[in-house]
């Protein structure tokens, strides 16, 4: 299916999906929401304005078919927060050399004077994306006297000087991955709901600048060979005791650094936290005790360090799409030989 809108704000984007897709539409203290028709597929697009110059969107869809939106945004010049937790997307805009992909768990950054361009969503995937859209002058207010700290084309954006289109992707890490799961989860209605949104749409922006601020800082400087060798020290620690690992501080003075300079190492090295690694780690060594059928759920959730079956069921949804328990019940049992 093939769609063209032109809009200058989020109500007449709303408005023209509605009309074109048959989408039915409500509106509500959560914002206005659209959802598809069946012949379409299934899921919805919510919009919010959180405040003046700060919109939300949440869009949790599966097409059956291909869909293609032709869109024309012009006058709609702001900065884009994006994360997507499933699926991919593709764009192709004016002014920006070949075609951009946006994939799981990854985050951008973007800026697109009069967007102009299309975006494809694959046919049978579940596409799940938040994303935040903030007008230039508001962004500037809340990082008024620390603008050295931002990336080049950002600033260039809040002095004015950026006329063209960029996006700057990085990994989700998994602090924006807890707040991206409370504010889909979030428990409140009316005003209160639309406070802690804005709450969580703002740490997720600061979040988001922060680890930009730090892969930054890595790129200026590069670690010694010694500092390495301790690196991978770290990471072997934590692999020995990933039932029970130690605390970062710890960790940081069993390899002799510091803990700002473990932090930085482990992100130039194994591009990720300590513990993002160690997580990681855990995930892959359950999947692999799955997948030997000797120990259940509970059992390999105590092998990899979680006290609670529910979290340890959670993060492994999370990490495979899978439950551990549809995972377990579907590897064959071993049979015995001979």
């Amino acid at each position: 299916m093939k769609i063209r809108i032109e809009a200058t704000n989020l109500t007449e984007y709303m408005a023209g999906l509605e009309q074109q897709t048959g989408a039915s539409r409500r509106t509500d203290g959560s914002g206005e929401r659209l959802e598809w028709p069946e012949e379409l597929g299934s899921g919805y697009l919510q919009g919010l304005q959180l405040r003046d110059g700060l919109d939300l969107m949440i869009h949790d869809s599966t097409f059956s078919q291909a869909f293609l939106l032709d869109g024309d945004f012009s006058g709609f010049s702001q900065v884009g927060f994006g994360f997507c937790l499933a699926g991919e997307m593709r764009y192709a805009l004016e002014g920006s050399k070949g075609e951009l992909r946006v994939c799981r768990d990854q985050s951008s950054l973007s800026f697109s004077p009069d967007f102009r361009g299309t975006a494809t969503h694959a046919p049978r995937q579940r596409i799940l994306v938040v994303g935040l859209s903030i007008e230039p002058g508001l962004l500037g207010t809340f990082v008024a006297g620390d603008e050295a700290g931002l990336p080049t084309p950002l600033r260039r954006v809040l002095d004015g000087a950026q006329q063209t289109v960029f996006f700057d992707f990085r990994q989700i890490t998994p602090a924006v991955r807890v707040v991206l799961s409370q504010l889909l989860a979030c428990p409140y209605r009316g005003a209160t709901q639309r406070l802690y949104l804005e709450s969580k749409a703002l740490e997720l922006i600061v979040l988001f600048l922060d680890q930009a601020r730090d892969e930054a800082q890595d790129a200026a400087t590069p670690l010694r060979a010694t500092d390495v060798e301790r690196i991978h020290a770290a990471r072997d620690i934590l692999l020995a005791n990933i039932e029970e690992p130690p605390g970062l501080l710890a960790l940081a003075r069993q390899v002799g650094l510091n803990d700002c300079k473990l932090k930085r190492g482990f992100r130039q090295v194994f591009g990720t936290t300590a513990f993002g690694y160690l997580h990681d780690q855990r995930m892959e060594r359950a999947r692999q005790l799955l997948g030997e059928n000797e120990l259940n759920v509970t059992e390999v959730a105590c092998a990899v360090g979680y006290a609670n079956p529910s979290h340890f069921s959670a993060a492994f949804r999370k990490k495979f799409g899978v439950s551990p328990r549809a995972y377990l019940s579907h590897t064959p049992r071993p049979t015995a030989s001979g």
